[in-house]
């Protein structure tokens, strides 16, 4: 199976896996079209069409397909989304890379099988580089600006970051893959998670401080 890694990865595949859950992630593809024009699915998600009480839980359709076409495969995925780093150049050519990660969280057997039979890599911190988590709380009482899709509010996310001198380029929101349960009051969490990868300890410090902790 061909790899889905490239030189801007900031993944690195390890030898140990924990014993619980484990994060790992892939690189989608652009679709493949033929010299006839038609357009030929170059993800393996892309083949099947997510079933409907899959996809209505997630605000991006085409995680419902990954959840969806994993389940099929014997794969419990606990959490998943599309995470992107600006300013990566992506080439026109196929199989280039799309330009956005998919990252999943998984039980370790299942992650074991996503990288044995699915080319997909465990995510581990390199170097200074570390990757940090939120919870987002209701009642837009997150420091950035919220709202639009998750693309917009990444993008706010960052403008916000910038202005506390913590300048982040990767990451997104991942989502759990089973509707996720929770109370009405303000401070408790929407449901979904926010991952950035923190380029130095100065950023890491500064996002800690307003609620991040480290993923692993």
């Amino acid at each position: 199976m061909p790899s889905n890694t490239y030189e801007a990865s900031p993944c690195q595949v390890g030898r140990q896996v924990p014993l619980t859950t484990v994060w790992s992630v892939i690189f989608p593809h652009c679709a493949f079209v033929s010299a006839s024009h038609s357009v030929f699915a170059s993800n393996p998600w892309e083949l099947v069409e997510p079933p409907e009480s899959s996809s209505s839980q997630f605000p991006i359709t085409e995680l419902g397909a990954v959840e969806g076409f994993f389940s099929s495969r014997g794969v419990h995925i606990v959490e998943v989304g599309l995470i992107s780093e600006a300013g990566v150049g992506v080439c026109l050519a196929c199989p280039c890379p799309r330009g956005d990660v998919l990252i999943v969280k998984a039980r370790a057997r299942d992650a074991w099988k996503l990288v044995r039979e699915f080319g997909f890599t465990y995510l581990f911190a390199e170097g200074r580089e570390r990757w940090l988590s939120r919870l987002p709380v209701q009642c837009l009482e997150n420091p950035w600006v919220e709202g639009g899709t998750p693309e917009e509010e990444f993008t706010a996310f960052r403008t916000w970051a910038s202005s506390e001198e913590a300048t982040v380029t990767m990451g997104g929101f991942v989502y759990p893959a089973e509707p996720f349960g929770t109370c009405l009051a303000c401070p408790c969490p929407r449901g979904d998670r926010l991952l950035v990868r923190a380029p130095t300890e100065g950023v890491e410090a500064v996002l800690r401080s307003y609620g991040f902790t480290r993923l692993f």
